[in-house]
């Protein structure tokens, strides 16, 4: 990938790049081998990412671009009165005294009920024609889609000319790597880089809710989001690009400058159906003073540590090789069972 700023670069291009990430580095900090071999893997989308993306470009980008790519998975409940089972259709089948085989099965009463009366409500039809009027799009569950799109008016909470979706990459020469990052959110005011991120946070265990917001800011280390984001915005080549590499639109000194200190702000929101109403906390993560210069130091660290083992495993094992690679098989008996395995 072209070394340089990439916006609304799309989210598969980006994941597409093997490039070492905040995400990778937090993958080596507990396995630098999975971390190799997550590196040369394809990407795999979970329903929890599903559901982050979506919030993601529903408050970032806006309602529009999220129904391009989003819709609503099929929901029988939205149908009430719709004929599901057979014993359902062969009911209403007998209350307008239509004949048909007692021996035939859903597809064929189907049928029978759509000739009969093709107003009739169905719940594979109706099935059917939601799927071929969602080709093309993510479907979401619908629970969670209703609860995706009540966000929406946390839109109004991004005050001030953002970037959103903002891709950076870049060669860290400290690091000895390529390096990628992409921000959710970024905007130049008063000299100062402000750096939103959004997180959609599951309260499981029904904390206070900015409890709950600290607890997630340790477990998931986002100080190391923090510190890779700056760095990305302060190595990234000033080249701003399209998605296909060519020049963009070049933001000005003033939306852009040469020189500027840095701010990290964390959006929590809560996934929380028991609570559609809750509303989102906005956490800073201090970069400035000697709690940032401790969090950049720290990370600097790891992320120098961490670099160095993945460049291990990429130079000697690369994209080929596997990087477990199996020694001499090991057949145990009575006489040399390990103690341990004993009890």
């Amino acid at each position: 990938m072209k070394h340089g700023v990439y916006l609304h670069l799309p989210e598969e291009v980006y994941h597409a790049q093997k490039a070492v990430s905040k995400s990778l580095i937090k993958k080596a900090m507990i396995s630098p081998p999975d971390a190799h071999k997550a590196l040369y893997g394809e990407f795999t989308v979970n329903s929890a990412m599903t559901y982050g993306s979506a919030l993601h470009m529903l408050i970032l980008e806006g309602r529009e671009k999220f129904d391009r790519k989003y819709c609503k998975g099929f929901d029988k409940k939205d149908f009430p009165t719709a004929l599901d089972t057979v014993a359902d259709l062969k009911q209403w089948l007998d209350g307008e005294n239509v004949e048909y085989a007692k021996s035939a099965g859903k597809v064929s009463l189907v049928d029978t009920a759509i000739n009969w009366d093709s107003t009739v409500s169905i719940i594979d039809v109706l099935k059917s024609e939601h799927e071929h009027d969602s080709i093309g799009k993510t479907q979401l569950p619908a629970d969670d889609f209703d609860e995706i799109v009540s966000r929406e008016e946390y839109r109004e909470l991004l005050t001030g000319q953002y970037w959103s979706e903002v891709s950076f990459f870049w060669f860290d020469s400290e690091l000895d790597c390529e390096c990628k990052a992409r921000l959710d959110l970024v905007k130049f005011e008063d000299g100062v880089c402000k750096i939103l991120d959004l997180k959609s946070i599951t309260n499981r265990s029904q904390k206070w809710f900015p409890d709950a917001c600290m607890s997630d800011i340790t477990s998931f280390k986002y100080f190391i989001d923090a510190v890779f984001y700056v760095r990305a915005i302060k190595n990234t080549p000033r080249q701003f690009l399209s998605d296909i590499g060519e020049p963009a639109t070049i933001p000005t000194q003033d939306e852009w400058p040469l020189e500027f200190s840095t701010e990290f702000d964390l959006l929590f929101i809560e996934k929380c159906r028991e609570d559609p109403n809750s509303q989102p906390i906005t956490m800073d993560l201090d970069l400035v003073g000697d709690c940032g210069a401790t969090l950049d130091q720290v990370a600097t660290a790891i992320f120098k540590e961490k670099a160095e083992m993945l460049n291990h495993y990429m130079n000697n094992y690369g994209e080929e090789k596997p990087w477990n690679v199996m020694g001499e098989k090991i057949e145990y008996n009575a006489d040399n069972l390990p103690n341990w395995m004993a009890y």
